[in-house]
């Protein structure tokens, strides 16, 4: 009782502690998500686009709008998923490691990783999609528990399952690749798979081949239902031009300041303080240790094991996680992202086995805890005090205005980074709610409104032989950092403000202090 007593205290602080440190921060796209749920509430219905990546989402949105008469500006920074997403999180944390204070340090340790919160916290699709994932997670381990006998949670796994592949499609990815691990391991461990014996296998491993059904069912739904593959990730994995910076020199040029100096963008691109480089080296390293301990462990622990009942599910599900988290990782690097975050998770699920299901490791986790708890205040603190953070209490009130100038004035094509690009679209879509009634032939394309690429920064900068664009650029001078899609961190226009004004190439039509429209 006493230990659920401090783990509510931690558990509640880590609620108000988060809203306090991520007030009026966002992450670059998610103004874009509510910017297409106001327009899809103007027009009535979904459009063929909208089926692409996250129709679920985008219901739920159009709901929530209705319903509590939020504004969509406003929505974007209202913490509507924290809660559910906590007490999943915790619960799954709480069933792998059976220590209640050790779950609510994980959870603090968990809100405040993010730099922005918006995953963890406000409305956003892979943070929704991170609910219907640790759910499936939670009925997963409790179908394969020796004591569940609830057949309603195999109907909950379709339903969530579902949701998943149109709400997602990163965390949909991952649960089928964690799926068919979590399969080929419980058949190589079950050599009597096929056997008549049933009494001789385990429980869980009686289950196996429902997991091998249940992902049949969600590859059926992907390829049949989903139009995500053939639009979005074949199209991608076939661009050979796609990835500009490739992600290991991203991650040099950030935290190391070194890397692909040919690149004439290489000095532009946002650098770390040494101090965010040592404290991410040292979270990384120790989750490495843990990872590399706990996978020995419990392969030692399959290979020797002479009766398939003495490697539990809790054993199999850990290792299923770092793997499949290893190959989502790989697919992440080939289009240009740095995968090494995909370690975080698999680390602390790896630290918590260490903890519950060993002797000699358990200071061991407990230390890893408690390094995580101060590296991550430290990574925040820090953060905060550089801008690194996207953030504005009004909710970029000050781009409205730009944008109704352009909405007026301005013709396609209009570039710019992906917030202030994404902010301008949700300004967009008041502006249609506000003057007009808005139809499907007035709805702008996505294509109008573009990320700025590489090429349309070297021009700007004069790295560029190029001598005309015909473009409108808009510059957002307010930003401490700027992002331009693919994930490719810049740092602030403000430093390149005399290369851009003393190009001959482009002028500057409008100026309002942050914002600057050059054509």
């Amino acid at each position: 009782m006493y230990y659920k007593k401090i783990a509510s205290i931690i558990f509640l602080q880590s609620l108000i502690i988060s809203l306090i440190v991520f007030n009026g921060a966002i992450d670059a796209f998610a103004p874009i998500h509510t910017a297409n749920i106001n327009e899809i509430k103007q027009i009535g219905h979904l459009m063929e686009n909208d089926f692409n990546l996250f129709p679920i989402f985008n219901i739920m949105g159009v709901v929530i709008e209705l319903v509590t008469d939020i504004s969509s500006r406003d929505l974007t920074i209202t913490p509507v998923q924290l809660l559910p997403m906590i007490l999943l999180y915790f619960s799954l944390i709480y069933k792998l490691s059976k220590n209640y204070v050790l779950a609510s340090i994980i959870i603090f340790i968990y809100l405040l990783t993010d730099t922005t919160g918006t995953p963890e916290m406000f409305f956003w699709p892979h943070g929704i999609g991170k609910i219907l994932f640790y759910a499936i997670l939670l009925i997963l381990l409790n179908i394969y528990s020796k004591t569940n006998k609830n057949p309603s949670f195999n109907l909950l796994l379709v339903i969530f399952g579902l949701s998943l592949a149109f709400t997602s499609y990163d965390l949909y990815g991952m649960l089928l690749i964690l799926l068919l691990i979590l399969f080929l391991l419980s058949m190589f461990l079950n050599r009597s798979f096929f056997s008549l014996n049933k009494k001789t296998i385990p429980q869980y491993l009686q289950k196996s081949p429902n997991i091998l059904n249940y992902c049949i069912l969600l590859i059926v739904i992907e390829l049949g239902l989903s139009k995500f593959i053939y639009n979005t990730l074949i199209p991608i994995f076939r661009t050979t031009k796609y990835v500009e910076i490739s992600a290991v020199d991203k991650l040099f040029l950030a935290y190391f300041s070194a890397g692909q100096t040919e690149n004439p963008l290489a000095d532009m691109v946002l650098s770390y303080p040494s101090i965010i480089t040592g404290l991410n080296i040292t979270k990384y390293a120790i989750l490495t240790i843990s990872i590399i301990i706990c996978v020995i462990f419990i392969i030692r622990k399959i290979v020797k094991s002479e009766k398939s009942e003495n490697v539990n599910i809790y054993d199999l599900f850990t290792i299923s996680f770092f793997l499949s988290s290893v190959i989502f990782g790989i697919l992440r690097l080939h289009i240009g992202q740095i995968p090494i975050t995909l370690l975080y998770t698999p680390g602390i699920f790896c630290t918590i086995w260490l903890y519950r299901f060993t002797k000699k490791f358990k200071n061991w986790a407990i230390f890893v805890i408690i390094l995580l708890f101060i590296t991550t205040c430290v990574s925040q603190y820090v953060h905060n005090n550089h801008d690194f953070v996207a953030r504005d209490q009004n909710m970029f009130e000050y781009v409205r205005m730009p944008a109704y100038w352009y909405l007026e004035h301005g013709e396609p094509v209009v570039v710019s980074d992906v917030l202030t690009r994404n902010v301008f679209l949700l300004s967009f879509s008041e502006y249609f709610e506000i003057y007009q009634k808005s139809t499907d032939n007035n709805r702008l394309s996505f294509k109008e409104v573009r990320l700025m690429s590489s090429d349309d920064a070297k021009f700007l900068v004069q790295k560029s032989n190029i001598t005309q664009t015909n473009k409108y650029y808009i510059i957002n001078y307010k930003l401490g950092s700027v992002s331009l899609g693919n994930w490719m961190f810049f740092k602030s226009w403000k430093y390149s403000k005399d290369k851009i004004d003393s190009n001959l190439k482009i002028k500057k039509i409008y100026d309002m202090s942050d914002i600057a429209i050059y054509y």
